[in-house]
This record gives C-alpha cells, structure tokens and sequence, in this order.
C-alpha cells in the first residue's frame, strides 16, 4: 500500500486490526492521490465510510440477503421433490401389488373420473388414448385414487382431498 514498515508496525500495534482491514477495504472508495497517506490518516483519525462504499456495502448485503433467499428457496423445493418423489414411489409399489385384473379396474376408474372432470377430453369422439395429454391426465387421476386409497396425507392434499 505504500506505508512504511516502520508507519505500519506502529499502525498495527496502536490500533485494532479490523479497523485497519476496514480502512484498507474503502481506500478504493476514496480519491487518493497519495493513497499511503491516505490510507495512514483514515486509521490513525478512524475517517468513516465513504458514500460509494456504504453503497457498495449495502448492495453486497442485499445480494446476499437474496443469494440465502434463493438457496432457502432451492432446499425447500428439494424438500418437496423429495417427499413427492417418495410419494410415487410408495404409489407405484402399491400399484405393483395390484394384479392385472385389480389395475384394470383401477384404470377404468380413473378414465370414469376423467370423463366426469375434463368432458372436453372427450368431445369429438373421444381423446387419443395414446397422446401425451390424455395418458399424462389419467396418470394423474389414477395417483389421486391411489393416494386416496393408500390414505396418504401428504399426497391426498395436493391432490386436493381431505384425509
């Protein structure tokens, strides 16, 4: 910085480090022409912030206060995929157990409360039963009787049911 190693060893022994390490932190906030003189009279006289550097410091506060935000944020919605992911799971082990015969009716189940829900489904002769939105609607109707059955709690609320 410029200072003396005789000046510093004085600075460092006449005053507290973290108000040296501040001082040398807002030297690039200040307009120095002499910056080790500079710097020598803010510790010495403890000068406070300036302007630009508060500025500075409050937007690097916000920004983190945004970054914990995000990242809280982030965790939660891990949370929620993970409980969802165990949800489906248990859902399709469940499913699995069913024998051919019990799917079969589960499935013709869920397409009679799909007809009730979503009539516009199958206006015109009826929906493609192999298109993305029919299977991905039906998929979802027979989870919530799954979920329903199953009385899981968790899943029963998102689907809208009270347990």
């Amino acid at each position: 910085m410029g200072v003396t190693k005789r000046k510093a060893e004085r600075l460092v022994r006449d005053h507290p480090i973290d108000k040296i390490t501040e001082q040398i932190a807002m030297l690039g906030y200040r307009k120095a022409d002499d910056p080790a003189a500079v710097l020598v009279r803010a510790i010495e006289e403890d000068w406070a912030p300036p302007a630009e550097y508060r500025k500075a410091e409050l937007e690097r506060q916000q920004e983190a206060k945004r970054r914990q935000r995000r990242e809280e944020e982030a965790k939660t919605e891990a949370a929620k995929a993970a409980i969802e992911q165990a949800e489906q799971a248990a859902q399709d082990s469940w499913w699995e157990a069913l024998n051919a015969e019990e799917q079969d009716e589960l499935r013709a189940q869920a397409e009679a409360a799909l007809r009730t829900k979503s009539p516009f489904l199958f206006s015109n002769g009826g929906p493609k039963k192999t298109g993305v939105m029919f299977k991905t609607m039906l998929d979802a109707e027979r989870r919530r009787i799954i979920a329903e059955r199953m009385g899981d709690a968790s899943a029963q609320k998102r689907y809208g049911l009270k347990p």
